[in-house]
C-alpha cells in the first residue's frame, strides 16, 4: 500500500492540494528507486544514488515551500525576564534598565509596580510572551516538567481456585 494511500483520510484537518501532492510525490520517488534497484544487476551504484538524489531536490523544495517562514526574532517570555531581573542587584543600573525594558515590552498586560518583585513567586504570575510582531500572548497555566520517572502500575494476583461443577 503507498504512502498516499495509508495517510489518505477525508476531510483531514490542514491536509490539502500542496499536501496531497507532496505525498504523491514521495510515491513516486519510492517507485521509481524501487525500479531501479530492482533492474541494478548491470547498473553502477553510484548512477542510481545520483538519479535517487535528483529527484529528492524538487521533493525537499515542495516540503519546504509548504512551511510557514520562522520569525527572526524569537518571543520573550514575561517570566523567563522578570527570573533574569531578580538575578540582578536590585536598584543597579542593570536591573533599572532591565526593569524599565518588561515594564515598556509587558506594561499593557501587567502592573509591575503593584508587585513585590522580590518575594512573589514568578510562575504563579500569567504566562505571556511578547511575539515577533510585538503581540502579548497567554501562553498554558502551569506547565511543569516532569522530575521523575513514570509510575508503573502492577496486576492484582489471584490466589489458586478450583471451579467445580456439581
Amino acid at each position: 500500500m503507498s504512502i498516499a494511500n495509508k495517510l489518505k483520510v477525508p476531510d483531514l484537518c490542514g491536509a490539502g492540494s500542496s499536501f496531497d501532492s507532496v505525498l504523491g510525490e514521495v510515491d513516486n520517488l519510492s517507485n521509481q528507486a524501487l525500479n531501479q534497484i530492482d533492474g541494478a544487476i548491470d547498473a553502477e551504484a553510484s548512477d542510481i544514488i545520483d538519479s535517487i538524489s535528483a529527484s529528492l531536490t524538487p521533493l525537499a523544495n515542495s516540503i519546504t515551500g509548504m512551511l510557514p517562514p520562522l520569525p527572526d526574532v524569537p518571543n520573550i517570555n514575561m517570566q523567563a525576564e522578570l527570573k533574569a531581573l531578580n538575578n540582578l542587584t536590585v536598584g543597579s543600573a542593570q536591573y533599572i534598565e532591565k526593569l524599565a525594558t518588561i515594564k515598556t515590552q509587558f506594561g499593557s498586560t501587567i502592573d509591575l509596580d503593584s508587585l513585590d518583585l522580590a518575594n512573589v513567586d514568578i510562575c504563579s504570575l500569567d504566562n505571556i510572551s511578547l511575539s515577533s510582531g510585538g503581540e502579548a500572548l497567554t501562553q498554558a497555566k502551569d506547565v511543569v516538567l516532569a522530575t521523575a520517572g513514570e509510575a508503573k502500575d502492577t496486576l492484582a494476583s489471584l490466589d489458586n481456585f478450583t471451579i467445580s461443577v456439581g
